[in-house]
């Protein structure tokens, strides 16, 4: 007995929009029409052996040839961390929620840290790796997705060493750190649908991917990575609380630290900023990576 097959394709300036197969060949009818979200999710879906395979390929590349490998990952977030403890908790003594200032600020990092390098290495996606692009067809939004995704490693490590300071400096994790994965998840998760609009964009405008470093430093400071939502004046704190990372971060300390988590009407105003900003950056994305094969 022979099996259908199936398959869908691509036309770069185009989009399909329906495919008929039969049990010789595969027969694809393209039109100008862009393909379904239905479509998309379901050449994700079938291509999620590649998604590991990319995977797997943006970890390996991100430490080869480094003589420090994965300490870097240790580096990164610790020693701003231990900066900001010393300036800000010693000799500024900002209040830290009744926390070790090192603790407190490094809780930050780790969640800022993920955010900021799957955002990162998505929207580099197409412009590191475009020649993939040109020699074979998978669905586009593969590349940056699997790009970003490597970062949950990095948080991976740099938690770990979160927990063990935690102890070296006698603290012990709350019961609420059942709820982390559940932060990490939709912190990448925003991450990858910005991450997403900005690959496209930058495979057009290389202006996007430069501006993705300043942006992310200024984001850095609109969010309370180093500082306790205390200073925060009550008279802009509704407006400052539309920062989709800002629940993010309060809830992440929360839950390991038993700091106070972020109120119903800062997760409120979050929720509604994050989704849409991944609604318009999946639009985004669907819109500019039609002809991306042709710009690169």
């Amino acid at each position: 007995m022979s099996r259908q097959a199936h398959g869908t394709a691509e036309a770069e300036r185009t989009g399909l929009s329906s495919r008929t197969t039969d049990a010789a060949a595969v027969h694809y009818r393209i039109s100008a029409e862009s393909p379904p979200v239905a479509t998309r999710l379901r050449e994700l879906w079938d291509a999620r052996d590649l998604f590991v395979l990319l995977v797997g390929r943006e970890i390996k590349v991100r430490y080869k040839q480094t003589a420090l490998g994965v300490a870097w990952v240790v580096v990164q977030p610790l020693v701003p961390a231990i900066i900001i403890a010393v300036v800000l908790g010693t000799f500024a003594r900002l209040p830290s929620a009744g926390q070790p200032y090192l603790l407190f600020a490094l809780s930050g990092f780790v969640v800022f840290g993920l955010f900021a390098s799957a955002v990162s290495r998505a929207a580099t996606a197409f412009i590191r790796d475009g020649q993939l692009v040109t020699r074979i067809y998978f669905p586009r939004a593969l590349l940056p997705l699997a790009s970003g995704s490597a970062s949950i490693v990095d948080f991976a490590v740099s938690f770990v060493v979160l927990i063990a300071l935690m102890f070296l400096l006698g603290q012990t994790p709350t019961p609420g750190i059942a709820a982390v994965p559940l932060v990490a998840l939709l912190t990448i998760g925003l991450a990858l649908a910005l991450g997403l609009a900005i690959s496209a964009l930058s495979a057009h405008y290389r202006d996007f991917a430069l501006a993705v470093p300043f942006v992310l430093q200024l984001l850095l400071y609109a969010s309370p990575v180093v500082y306790s939502m205390e200073l925060v004046p009550a008279s802009i704190r509704p407006l400052y609380s539309l920062n989709p990372l800002v629940p993010l971060i309060e809830g992440f300390r929360s839950a390991l630290l038993g700091t106070p988590g972020p109120t119903g009407l800062e997760i409120l105003g979050a929720a509604v900023t994050g989704s849409a900003v991944a609604a318009i950056g999946i639009l985004v994305f669907m819109r500019a990576s039609r002809d991306i094969a042709d710009v690169i």
